[in-house]
Formats: structure tokens, sequence, C-alpha cells
């Protein structure tokens, strides 16, 4: 159930948020990035509204374990969050 008028207009802005969302995934594929920049941006990433990603790890270690998946080369990877 919506609570307040700000609540409402993020999700009347869902569908420019998804596209505004997609555009700069879109972008951000066009180039080739280093492990660190892709790390960067994913820690980064976001529009306004129901779009946005915050997270609070450390960037070091987020890359350290993306250089040993890589290494590992598994099959499957599974991420379990909170």
């Amino acid at each position: 159930m919506i609570r307040t008028i700000r609540e409402f207009g993020r999700w009347l802005r869902i569908p420019l948020n998804r596209r505004q969302a997609m555009e700069r995934l879109g972008e951000f594929h066009r180039a080739a990035r280093s492990l660190d920049d892709i790390v960067r941006a994913a820690m980064h990433f976001g529009t306004k509204g129901k779009y946005r990603v915050k997270t609070t790890q450390i960037p070091s270690e987020i890359a350290a374990l993306a250089r040993e998946v890589e290494r590992l080369k598994p099959r499957i990877v599974v991420e379990i969050g909170t």
C-alpha cells in the first residue's frame, strides 16, 4: 500500500527510472572495462527511485572475490544475500 505522496511519486516514475537504468547499463557495456571499473560501477549503479543500487562491501574485497571466481572457473555461482 502506498503510504506517502513521495512514495506514490516514485511508483509513478518506475517506467522512467527503469528506462534510465537500462540506458546506463547499455552505455556501460559498450566499452571494455577493467575489473576495478566494473566493481566500482556495480557498487554505485543506479538512477533515482526504485532502480538504485548501493552496497556496503569493500571494493577491494569484491574485486578479490571476482578474481578468485575467474581463477576457479566454476560452472555455477550462487549469491546468498540478506
